[in-house]
């Protein structure tokens, strides 16, 4: 299967599962700003910039654009995932003019996405933008719920107390990601931890705030389909959201109620449905599933991509990274030949089914999902 793939898009999966180290050389520029262009760099006097936020599991790791293509990947490496990044081949080095990623066999130019400078900012109240917003590439993902009600084995996020956050504060927080004179976010994500039942009308109203806000922006949502929540799509649609997001993760019944209990409970059967029902609602493109992949059989997987084809939905891969901080961190992730093996069957699968494609549509998006130009 790898020999169906150009050589940049198997170094995106060689990195996917091996990561990279970076040398001093690389740390030195990346932390002196040298991946921002240069008005830019002096002109707000940037230094100390960390390597990556690495705020979640799957991104955790350094954006690297290709060469000069447009395959991005999140590039894990050892100060955020050792468990499985020690003796990768692959180093990111700088010359003093550019970034080249080395390995045995290639030497590769690439571009590491800088961090936002509002990454290191407070608001007025003293509180980090980065508690409501964090920018990954060209996306703003924002999270009106700190911590989650929800405990799944491959994430974090329910280790941090539960709360709300100010819908003030994250529209704050949006416009600030927006207007970043070093990474300006192109559109929005509205996105986990799941609510608590009681939170279901504050949730409703975040999505209705910052599309009213934002309006000349692609406002989506990612969220688990719970009764009572996204019931009325026809109204979530209104409030002017673009596109929605129901991630499935797992289509083995017996590994999900295993690994994500909670979503489990919910039933494939339900969130199938619901995704069905959004699909002529947000339209081609608009509505998508992600699925894991290394967490079950590939058959599983495949079937999955086949059951979200089906009812007009855009299915999203996204490589298991497993995150040092839980329960399945000593689970290896998928090989190159795995990862290029349910790439390419998941691609016949969907090209039986007009206007469903591999997912998501936004190339820089592709950063931390099994998915190509």
């Amino acid at each position: 299967m790898l020999s169906r793939l150009n050589e940049l898009e198997k170094l995106k999966l060689e990195l996917f599962t091996n990561g990279m180290k970076l040398t001093s050389r690389a740390k030195q520029a990346i932390n002196e700003g040298m991946n921002i262009p240069e008005e830019i760099r002096l002109a707000h006097d940037i230094k100390n910039q960390p390597l990556t936020l690495a705020e979640f599991a799957s991104t955790s790791g350094i954006p690297l654009r290709l060469g000069l293509s447009d395959i991005w990947v999140n590039t894990p490496i050892p100060e955020f995932n050792p468990n499985f990044v020690n003796d990768t081949s692959y180093q990111l080095e700088f010359d003093g003019d550019q970034f080249t990623l080395i390995s045995l066999m290639s030497e590769v130019r690439v571009h590491p996405v800088p961090v936002p400078l509002y990454h290191g900012s407070v608001n007025s109240r003293g509180i980090p933008y980065t508690n409501f917003t964090v920018t990954h590439v060209d996306r703003a993902r924002t999270s009106p719920i700190d911590g989650c009600s929800f405990s799944c084995g491959f994430c974090d996020s329910s280790l941090t107390p539960y709360s709300t956050r100010d819908v003030e504060e994250i529209i704050s927080s949006l416009n600030v990601a927006i207007s970043d004179p070093v990474l300006p976010a192109r559109h929005i994500l509205i996105s986990g931890g799941t609510p608590r039942k009681s939170d279901y009308v504050y949730e409703l109203e975040v999505y209705q705030r910052v599309c009213e806000s934002f309006k000349d922006f692609d406002v989506d949502i990612m969220m688990s389909p719970r009764p009572g929540l996204l019931d009325n799509l026809e109204e979530i649609h209104d409030f002017g959201v673009n596109a929605i997001y129901m991630n499935l993760e797992l289509f083995n019944d017996e590994l999900a109620k295993q690994i994500i209990p909670h979503k489990a409970d919910i039933s494939k059967k339900y969130y199938l449905e619901l995704l069905a029902q959004a699909a002529p609602i947000f339209g081609k493109g608009n509505v998508r599933s992600l699925l894991l992949v290394g967490l079950e059989p590939m058959e599983d997987t495949l079937n999955g991509v086949q059951a979200l084809a089906e009812i007009g939905c855009d299915p999203i891969l996204s490589p298991f990274r497993p995150s040092p901080k839980t329960p399945l961190s000593y689970i290896s992730p998928s090989t190159t030949e795995q990862l290029a093996e349910v790439w390419i069957k998941s691609k016949e699968i969907v090209s039986d089914y007009s206007g469903v494609e591999m997912g998501p549509r936004c190339s820089p998006c592709h950063h931390n999902t099994l998915t190509f130009p």
